[in-house]
């Protein structure tokens, strides 16, 4: 799988840095390797979530329990 067709460019690029951060992401790493994937190249819309804490809209946040928003992904 090559491109990832349902999500944005914006998405994927998000969760390939967030998976690509460690050799092994997965507990079983001879088992589930992670690929990184591409966005297709063509135009389309984006889901856009309005969250006032997020002026740039980022594609992937996490909730910190402790409080607050973090979108470094």
């Amino acid at each position: 799988l090559d491109n990832n067709y349902p999500s944005s460019a914006e998405m994927n690029d998000a969760v390939n840095g967030f998976f690509n951060h460690k050799t092994s992401p997965f507990i079983y790493d001879q088992d589930i390797p992670f690929f990184p994937v591409k966005a297709p190249p063509i135009k389309r819309k984006n889901l856009v979530v309005n969250n006032p804490d997020d002026d740039q809209q980022t594609a992937l946040q996490f909730l910190n329990i402790n409080g607050g928003l973090s979108s470094d992904a």
